[in-house]
Protein backbone atom coordinates (compact mmCIF):
# COMPACT_ATOMS: atom_id res chain seq x y z
CA UNK A 1 0.00 0.00 0.00
CA UNK A 2 2.89 2.38 0.78
CA UNK A 3 4.49 1.89 -2.63
CA UNK A 4 1.09 2.37 -4.25
CA UNK A 5 0.63 5.71 -2.45
CA UNK A 6 4.17 6.87 -3.26
CA UNK A 7 3.67 6.19 -6.97
CA UNK A 8 0.39 8.08 -6.95
CA UNK A 9 1.88 11.04 -5.06
CA UNK A 10 4.85 11.28 -7.42
CA UNK A 11 2.58 11.23 -10.45
CA UNK A 12 0.29 13.79 -8.78
CA UNK A 13 3.16 16.19 -8.08
CA UNK A 14 4.37 16.01 -11.66
CA UNK A 15 0.86 16.55 -12.98
CA UNK A 16 0.30 19.65 -10.81
CA UNK A 17 3.58 21.11 -12.08
CA UNK A 18 2.58 20.50 -15.71
CA UNK A 19 -0.88 22.05 -15.24
CA UNK A 20 0.48 25.11 -13.45
CA UNK A 21 3.21 25.62 -16.06
CA UNK A 22 0.74 25.43 -18.92
CA UNK A 23 -1.55 27.86 -17.10
CA UNK A 24 1.36 30.27 -16.56
CA UNK A 25 2.18 30.27 -20.27
CA UNK A 26 -1.46 30.47 -21.39
CA UNK A 27 -2.47 33.36 -19.13
CA UNK A 28 0.59 35.40 -20.15
CA UNK A 29 -0.03 34.66 -23.83
CA UNK A 30 -3.67 35.80 -23.65
CA UNK A 31 -4.47 39.23 -25.15
CA UNK A 32 -4.59 42.14 -22.74
CA UNK A 33 -2.25 43.87 -20.32
CA UNK A 34 -2.93 43.84 -16.56
CA UNK A 35 -1.03 47.11 -16.23
CA UNK A 36 -3.89 48.91 -17.94
CA UNK A 37 -6.10 48.05 -14.97
CA UNK A 38 -3.44 48.92 -12.41
CA UNK A 39 -2.85 52.52 -13.45
CA UNK A 40 -4.98 55.42 -14.56
CA UNK A 41 -5.18 55.94 -18.32
CA UNK A 42 -3.92 59.53 -17.89
CA UNK A 43 -0.52 58.59 -16.43
CA UNK A 44 2.66 59.20 -18.35
CA UNK A 45 4.56 56.53 -20.22
CA UNK A 46 7.34 56.53 -17.62
CA UNK A 47 4.87 55.89 -14.81
CA UNK A 48 3.29 53.10 -16.85
CA UNK A 49 6.68 51.45 -17.37
CA UNK A 50 7.49 51.92 -13.67
CA UNK A 51 4.40 49.89 -12.71
CA UNK A 52 5.39 47.13 -15.15
CA UNK A 53 8.87 47.05 -13.65
CA UNK A 54 7.44 47.00 -10.13
CA UNK A 55 5.45 43.85 -10.88
CA UNK A 56 8.20 42.29 -13.00
CA UNK A 57 6.07 42.36 -16.16
CA UNK A 58 8.88 43.92 -18.19
CA UNK A 59 11.03 40.78 -17.87
CA UNK A 60 11.08 37.93 -20.43
CA UNK A 61 8.51 35.22 -19.82
CA UNK A 62 11.12 32.60 -18.96
CA UNK A 63 12.66 34.85 -16.32
CA UNK A 64 9.24 35.61 -14.85
CA UNK A 65 8.51 31.90 -14.67
CA UNK A 66 11.82 31.00 -13.01
CA UNK A 67 11.44 33.82 -10.48
CA UNK A 68 7.87 32.83 -9.68
CA UNK A 69 8.72 29.12 -9.38
CA UNK A 70 11.72 29.84 -7.13
CA UNK A 71 9.60 32.02 -4.83
CA UNK A 72 6.87 29.36 -4.72
CA UNK A 73 9.21 26.46 -3.88
CA UNK A 74 11.78 28.14 -1.66
CA UNK A 75 9.68 30.79 0.09
CA UNK A 76 6.10 29.50 -0.31
CA UNK A 77 5.34 32.90 -1.83
CA UNK A 78 2.37 32.82 -4.22
CA UNK A 79 2.70 36.48 -5.15
CA UNK A 80 0.41 39.46 -4.72
CA UNK A 81 -2.94 39.79 -6.48
CA UNK A 82 -3.00 42.72 -8.92
CA UNK A 83 -6.73 43.14 -8.48
CA UNK A 84 -7.08 42.93 -4.69
CA UNK A 85 -3.60 44.18 -3.72
CA UNK A 86 -3.35 41.35 -1.21
CA UNK A 87 -1.27 38.18 -1.05
CA UNK A 88 -2.79 35.50 -3.26
CA UNK A 89 -2.89 33.08 -0.33
CA UNK A 90 -5.02 35.50 1.70
CA UNK A 91 -7.45 36.06 -1.18
CA UNK A 92 -7.82 32.32 -1.75
CA UNK A 93 -8.27 31.65 1.98
CA UNK A 94 -11.13 34.13 2.09
CA UNK A 95 -12.77 32.57 -0.96
CA UNK A 96 -12.11 28.88 -0.31
CA UNK A 97 -14.38 28.51 2.74
CA UNK A 98 -17.59 29.57 0.90
CA UNK A 99 -16.70 27.30 -2.03
CA UNK A 100 -15.93 24.41 0.31
CA UNK A 101 -19.28 24.89 2.05
CA UNK A 102 -21.16 25.00 -1.26
CA UNK A 103 -19.26 22.07 -2.79
CA UNK A 104 -19.49 19.76 0.23
CA UNK A 105 -23.21 20.46 0.63
CA UNK A 106 -23.78 19.74 -3.06
CA UNK A 107 -21.71 16.56 -2.81
CA UNK A 108 -23.78 15.33 0.13
CA UNK A 109 -27.07 16.19 -1.58
CA UNK A 110 -25.99 14.67 -4.89
CA UNK A 111 -24.93 11.35 -3.41
CA UNK A 112 -27.93 11.09 -1.08
CA UNK A 113 -30.43 11.80 -3.85
CA UNK A 114 -28.60 9.73 -6.46
CA UNK A 115 -28.24 6.58 -4.33
CA UNK A 116 -31.79 6.81 -3.01
CA UNK A 117 -33.40 7.35 -6.42
CA UNK A 118 -31.20 4.77 -8.15
CA UNK A 119 -32.00 2.17 -5.48
CA UNK A 120 -35.73 2.80 -5.76
CA UNK A 121 -35.64 2.58 -9.55
CA UNK A 122 -33.72 -0.73 -9.45
CA UNK A 123 -36.30 -2.31 -7.14
CA UNK A 124 -39.05 -1.28 -9.58
CA UNK A 125 -37.57 -2.03 -13.03
CA UNK A 126 -39.64 -1.02 -16.06
CA UNK A 127 -42.17 0.71 -13.81
CA UNK A 128 -43.55 4.20 -14.43
CA UNK A 129 -41.20 5.56 -11.74
CA UNK A 130 -38.20 3.87 -13.36
CA UNK A 131 -38.98 5.14 -16.85
CA UNK A 132 -39.78 8.62 -15.61
CA UNK A 133 -36.61 8.80 -13.56
CA UNK A 134 -34.45 7.83 -16.53
CA UNK A 135 -36.00 10.58 -18.65
CA UNK A 136 -35.68 13.20 -15.93
CA UNK A 137 -32.09 12.34 -15.03
CA UNK A 138 -31.00 12.34 -18.67
CA UNK A 139 -32.65 15.74 -19.18
CA UNK A 140 -31.14 17.25 -16.02
CA UNK A 141 -27.67 15.96 -16.89
CA UNK A 142 -27.89 17.46 -20.39
CA UNK A 143 -29.12 20.92 -19.37
CA UNK A 144 -26.52 23.70 -18.91
CA UNK A 145 -25.91 24.59 -15.27
CA UNK A 146 -26.37 28.31 -15.86
CA UNK A 147 -29.85 27.63 -17.30
CA UNK A 148 -30.81 25.47 -14.32
CA UNK A 149 -29.58 28.18 -11.95
CA UNK A 150 -31.44 30.93 -13.78
CA UNK A 151 -34.67 28.93 -13.83
CA UNK A 152 -34.29 28.12 -10.12
CA UNK A 153 -33.91 31.81 -9.31
CA UNK A 154 -36.87 32.73 -11.50
CA UNK A 155 -39.18 30.11 -10.01
CA UNK A 156 -38.18 29.64 -6.38
CA UNK A 157 -36.71 33.06 -5.58
CA UNK A 158 -38.64 35.51 -7.76
CA UNK A 159 -42.05 33.85 -8.16
CA UNK A 160 -42.49 31.68 -5.06
CA UNK A 161 -40.06 33.58 -2.80
CA UNK A 162 -39.01 30.38 -1.04
CA UNK A 163 -35.31 31.25 -0.96
CA UNK A 164 -33.01 34.23 -1.59
CA UNK A 165 -31.88 34.79 -5.15
CA UNK A 166 -28.21 35.58 -4.56
CA UNK A 167 -25.43 36.07 -2.07
CA UNK A 168 -24.30 34.04 0.92
CA UNK A 169 -25.89 36.12 3.68
CA UNK A 170 -28.40 38.93 4.03
CA UNK A 171 -27.28 42.54 4.58
CA UNK A 172 -26.53 43.38 8.23
CA UNK A 173 -26.88 39.70 9.17
CA UNK A 174 -23.77 39.90 11.37
CA UNK A 175 -25.85 41.89 13.86
CA UNK A 176 -28.39 39.09 14.20
CA UNK A 177 -28.37 36.30 16.83
CA UNK A 178 -26.36 33.18 15.95
CA UNK A 179 -29.41 30.97 15.36
CA UNK A 180 -30.91 33.52 12.98
CA UNK A 181 -27.63 33.83 11.09
CA UNK A 182 -27.43 30.05 10.65
CA UNK A 183 -30.97 29.94 9.27
CA UNK A 184 -30.14 32.82 6.94
CA UNK A 185 -27.02 31.03 5.68
CA UNK A 186 -28.93 27.80 5.06
CA UNK A 187 -31.65 29.67 3.17
CA UNK A 188 -29.02 31.21 0.86
CA UNK A 189 -27.28 27.82 0.46
CA UNK A 190 -30.32 25.80 -0.61
CA UNK A 191 -30.72 26.89 -4.23
CA UNK A 192 -27.08 26.97 -5.41
CA UNK A 193 -26.17 23.69 -3.69
CA UNK A 194 -29.27 21.95 -5.07
CA UNK A 195 -28.64 23.19 -8.62
CA UNK A 196 -25.00 22.10 -8.33
CA UNK A 197 -26.02 18.70 -6.95
CA UNK A 198 -28.67 17.82 -9.56
CA UNK A 199 -26.29 16.72 -12.38
CA UNK A 200 -24.32 14.64 -9.89
CA UNK A 201 -27.49 13.05 -8.52
CA UNK A 202 -28.66 12.28 -12.06
CA UNK A 203 -25.40 10.52 -12.95
CA UNK A 204 -25.20 8.59 -9.69
CA UNK A 205 -28.81 7.42 -9.88
CA UNK A 206 -28.21 5.86 -13.30
CA UNK A 207 -24.99 4.17 -12.15
CA UNK A 208 -26.61 2.82 -8.99
CA UNK A 209 -29.72 1.63 -10.85
CA UNK A 210 -27.77 -0.28 -13.50
CA UNK A 211 -25.26 -1.64 -11.00
CA UNK A 212 -27.94 -2.80 -8.58
CA UNK A 213 -29.89 -4.53 -11.34
CA UNK A 214 -26.73 -6.42 -12.33
CA UNK A 215 -26.04 -7.39 -8.72
CA UNK A 216 -29.57 -8.69 -8.17
CA UNK A 217 -29.11 -11.10 -11.11
CA UNK A 218 -25.93 -12.69 -9.71
CA UNK A 219 -25.66 -16.12 -8.17
CA UNK A 220 -24.88 -14.96 -4.63
CA UNK A 221 -28.27 -13.22 -4.50
CA UNK A 222 -30.01 -16.45 -5.51
CA UNK A 223 -27.99 -18.34 -2.91
CA UNK A 224 -28.86 -15.75 -0.25
CA UNK A 225 -32.56 -16.11 -1.00
CA UNK A 226 -32.22 -19.91 -0.81
CA UNK A 227 -30.67 -19.56 2.66
CA UNK A 228 -33.69 -17.58 3.78
CA UNK A 229 -32.17 -14.10 4.05
CA UNK A 230 -34.67 -11.28 3.96
CA UNK A 231 -34.99 -9.06 0.91
CA UNK A 232 -33.82 -6.10 3.01
CA UNK A 233 -30.55 -7.87 3.88
CA UNK A 234 -30.01 -8.97 0.29
CA UNK A 235 -30.73 -5.49 -1.04
CA UNK A 236 -28.33 -3.91 1.46
CA UNK A 237 -25.46 -6.17 0.37
CA UNK A 238 -26.24 -5.78 -3.33
CA UNK A 239 -26.47 -2.01 -2.97
CA UNK A 240 -23.08 -1.95 -1.25
CA UNK A 241 -21.52 -3.82 -4.17
CA UNK A 242 -23.30 -1.64 -6.72
CA UNK A 243 -21.98 1.54 -5.09
CA UNK A 244 -18.31 0.62 -5.59
CA UNK A 245 -18.03 2.63 -8.86
CA UNK A 246 -19.66 5.56 -7.08
CA UNK A 247 -16.61 5.84 -4.81
CA UNK A 248 -14.40 6.64 -7.77
CA UNK A 249 -17.02 9.04 -9.05
CA UNK A 250 -16.85 10.89 -5.72
CA UNK A 251 -13.16 11.52 -6.23
CA UNK A 252 -13.77 12.88 -9.72
CA UNK A 253 -16.67 15.11 -8.67
CA UNK A 254 -14.97 16.51 -5.57
CA UNK A 255 -12.76 18.96 -7.51
CA UNK A 256 -15.61 19.80 -9.87
CA UNK A 257 -17.85 20.83 -7.00
CA UNK A 258 -15.20 22.57 -4.91
CA UNK A 259 -13.01 24.21 -7.50
CA UNK A 260 -15.06 24.25 -10.64
CA UNK A 261 -18.42 25.73 -9.64
CA UNK A 262 -17.61 28.95 -11.49
CA UNK A 263 -20.94 29.17 -13.31
CA UNK A 264 -23.12 28.46 -10.30
CA UNK A 265 -21.21 30.90 -8.10
CA UNK A 266 -21.49 33.56 -10.78
CA UNK A 267 -25.22 33.02 -11.31
CA UNK A 268 -26.00 33.11 -7.58
CA UNK A 269 -23.34 35.75 -6.73
CA UNK A 270 -21.80 33.29 -4.27
CA UNK A 271 -18.53 34.79 -2.90
CA UNK A 272 -16.32 31.78 -3.56
CA UNK A 273 -13.34 30.80 -5.66
CA UNK A 274 -15.41 30.56 -8.80
CA UNK A 275 -16.25 34.25 -8.88
CA UNK A 276 -12.68 35.11 -7.88
CA UNK A 277 -11.27 33.07 -10.78
CA UNK A 278 -13.71 34.62 -13.26
CA UNK A 279 -12.85 38.17 -12.21
CA UNK A 280 -9.12 37.36 -12.11
CA UNK A 281 -9.16 36.04 -15.69
CA UNK A 282 -11.03 39.12 -16.87
CA UNK A 283 -8.57 41.43 -15.10
CA UNK A 284 -5.50 39.42 -16.24
CA UNK A 285 -4.58 38.97 -12.58
CA UNK A 286 -1.75 36.51 -13.28
CA UNK A 287 -0.79 35.61 -9.68
CA UNK A 288 -4.39 34.97 -8.63
CA UNK A 289 -5.21 32.89 -11.71
CA UNK A 290 -2.13 30.74 -11.19
CA UNK A 291 -2.77 30.41 -7.46
CA UNK A 292 -6.35 29.34 -8.08
CA UNK A 293 -5.08 26.84 -10.65
CA UNK A 294 -2.74 25.34 -8.06
CA UNK A 295 -5.62 24.92 -5.61
CA UNK A 296 -7.96 23.50 -8.26
CA UNK A 297 -5.41 21.07 -9.69
CA UNK A 298 -4.37 19.98 -6.20
CA UNK A 299 -8.03 19.35 -5.40
CA UNK A 300 -8.36 17.25 -8.56
CA UNK A 301 -5.30 15.23 -7.57
CA UNK A 302 -6.52 14.86 -3.99
CA UNK A 303 -9.94 13.67 -5.12
CA UNK A 304 -8.45 11.17 -7.54
CA UNK A 305 -5.98 9.96 -4.93
CA UNK A 306 -8.71 9.47 -2.34
CA UNK A 307 -10.76 7.55 -4.90
CA UNK A 308 -7.74 5.36 -5.73
CA UNK A 309 -7.11 4.66 -2.04
CA UNK A 310 -10.75 3.76 -1.44
CA UNK A 311 -10.78 1.54 -4.52
CA UNK A 312 -7.52 -0.14 -3.51
CA UNK A 313 -8.91 -0.74 -0.03
CA UNK A 314 -12.00 -2.45 -1.45
CA UNK A 315 -10.10 -4.29 -4.20
CA UNK A 316 -6.48 -5.20 -3.31
CA UNK A 317 -5.79 -6.17 -6.93
CA UNK A 318 -5.68 -2.47 -7.81
CA UNK A 319 -2.52 -2.01 -5.73
CA UNK A 320 -0.59 -4.18 -8.21
CA UNK A 321 -1.20 -1.78 -11.10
Amino acid sequence: MTRFLMRRLAAATALVWVVVTLTFVAIHAAPGDPTERLVDTRVSRSQYEHVRTLYGLDQPLTEQYVRWLRALILEADWGVSFQYQQPVVEVLKQRFAPTLLLGSTALLLGFSLGIALGGLAATRPASLFDRGLRIVTLTVYALPSFWLGSMAILLFATQLRWAPASGMTSPFSMQWPLATRVVDLVSHLILPSLVLALPLAAQISRIVRNGLLDELRKEYVTAARARGLSERQILRQALRNACTPVIQLAGLWLPVLIGGAVTIEYVFAWPGMGTAIASAIEARDYPLVIGATIVSSATVILGTLLADIAHATLDPRVRLT
